[in-house]
């Protein structure tokens, strides 16, 4: 379902209100989610796995949850498997320690599947 990022909360509104989560990190990433879903609703992301987009990417109105994965990488870095959008994050379950930095930015990489298409 388009409209919800799973354990994360409700896409909609596509804004960068995120108030249904439950701490800092599931706050950015629900936030990161929104982004995607609405950069794929003005036209600027294009489908690049599936039957259709086999050599060539096609646009996207409707975005594809499984074709993006996202990475925190501060600050708590995960292992560097990114997750996928709405998994519940185990890394995140643990207190924080002390030299947790509790008001700093919170950077993550966000990974789009490609799919190759090898001409002979």
């Amino acid at each position: 379902m388009f409209w919800c990022a799973g354990s994360w909360g409700s896409v909609y509104p596509l804004t960068g209100n995120a108030n249904a989560s439950v701490d800092r990190m599931q706050s950015a990433e629900l936030t990161a989610a929104k982004m995607i879903a609405r950069l794929a609703r003005m036209g600027l992301l294009w489908e690049s796995v599936g039957p259709w987009a086999m050599c060539s990417p096609v646009p996207m109105p409707i975005w594809i949850k499984s074709q993006f994965t996202i990475d925190p990488v501060y600050p708590i870095a995960s292992d560097g498997q990114g997750m996928a959008i709405g998994a519940s994050p185990p890394i995140y379950m643990y207190k924080p320690p002390q030299s947790y930095p509790e008001y700093e930015n919170i950077n993550q990489v966000i990974f789009q599947e490609q799919q190759c298409c090898l001409h002979p």
